[in-house]
């Protein structure tokens, strides 16, 4: 690296530099690598790892290869968008009425762009004092609808007040792996 940044290149081609490195010694690798060769000596950077979380922080565009085969190539935000086609949402409520909680999930099931809305009761271990007595609730949303205001605009008219939020966003290692089995490259089973 040190001699790489003394001639300035305007390419820099990198095969898994940071495979072997500590964590600390990977962030540190990580920042000289954004903030002074790519921003401001302006390289540009050709990155090969296993590491998605690396490819991810650190690259604008990422390429899938498969088999030998380029399967995808685009920044780590749009591969991830094509392959979420939902997105999971986990919900604390608290309602005086579970009658309205039920009311509440037969609504959301009806919605067009809401699945699988389901009631459960929260780890009591892992909830905090403040959410005791309330309800988990989960769905899956269609992430072109991205209608989360629509579910909450239901809470609301039954009285359903919503304690917190957490939704799983999809992972640039699940693109790899859905784009990598919808490969032609690829056998499936069946």
């Amino acid at each position: 690296m040190a001699c790489m940044m003394t001639v300035r290149p305007r390419l820099a081609i990198l095969d898994e530099p940071t495979i072997k490195l500590d964590v600390g010694t990977r962030r540190q690798f990580y920042k000289v690598l954004k903030e002074e060769l790519r921003d401001q000596f302006e390289s540009t950077i050709f990155l090969t790892t296993h590491n998605l979380y690396e490819a991810e922080s650190l690259c604008d565009r990422v390429g899938i290869i498969n088999k030998g085969a380029l399967v995808a190539i685009d920044s780590p935000a749009n591969l991830k968008r094509y392959v979420a086609k939902e997105q999971t949402v986990s919900m604390l409520v608290r309602c005086g009425d579970e009658a309205s909680l039920r009311d509440a999930v037969g609504m959301l099931g009806n919605m067009g762009n809401v699945s699988d809305p389901q009631i459960e009761d929260p780890e009591p271990d892992l909830t905090p004092k403040s959410a005791r007595g309330c309800k988990r609730l989960s769905l899956r949303i269609d992430q072109e609808a991205q209608d989360l205001n629509s579910v909450l605009e239901v809470f609301a008219r039954l009285g359903i007040r919503v304690v917190s939020i957490h939704t799983n966003e999809v992972s640039l290692e699940d693109a790899f792996l859905r784009l990598t089995e919808e490969s032609p490259e690829v056998k499936k089973d069946g």
